[in-house]
């Protein structure tokens, strides 16, 4: 059984235990089919919290011990700060505690195998989540860190993206490239 803390993410025919206390939930669908979020009590009677569409976000108050998704599909969720706004792309907080999200890049224009300056970040920079866009096929984007204002990377190899990264063992700092071999498009969030 694996566990719910402040940040999650469901998959399907998995049961999983909800740990603390918060009530407030905010889920967003990031797979490629509907999503029917369920919690129960006693782990063998469930009920329906909210089915979330392909890329939609959903925001409920419950205290469930248990949490399963059906459908096969992937939900990702925050606990906890009721109240907050949240994004169609983004489930963490747009708006909360001493700082306020900004979408820097809307994940329109497709990467190029070529290293291209995404975000520059300073020691100021509070918070940096950067993300495949929505109902991506294939994760192969790529990122490095060069000084701010530095030369373009030279780097045969950087660091894999995959779905997504919150950077919580901390923020890079200075001049963010991207690629994709096969044109992925990026979203940027930061604080």
């Amino acid at each position: 059984m694996k566990h719910v803390y402040k940040s999650f993410t469901l998959y399907p025919n998995e049961l999983f235990s909800v740990q603390g206390n918060d009530t407030y939930y905010t889920y967003q669908n990031v797979g490629a089919n509907t999503a029917t979020i369920k919690g129960s009590n006693d782990s063998k009677t469930w009920f329906t919290i909210a089915s979330v569409a392909v890329g939609e976000i959903t925001q409920q108050t419950h205290s469930y011990a248990f949490l399963k998704v059906e459908g096969d599909t992937e939900v990702r969720g925050t606990r906890g700060n009721s109240g907050t706004a949240t994004s169609s792309s983004n489930p963490l907080p747009v708006s909360g505690g001493n700082f306020a999200y900004t979408k820097d890049n809307t994940g329109t224009t497709p990467l190029t195998a070529s290293w291209a300056l995404v975000k520059t970040t300073t020691t100021s920079t509070q918070a940096l989540r950067m993300s495949a866009a929505c109902n991506a096929t294939i994760y192969d984007i790529e990122y490095t860190v060069v000084t701010a204002g530095g030369a373009a990377p030279t780097d045969t190899r950087g660091q894999a993206l995959l779905a997504g990264d919150d950077f919580l063992a901390g923020i890079p700092v200075g001049d963010i490239y991207a690629r994709s071999a096969t044109g992925q498009t990026l979203i940027i969030w930061s604080a």
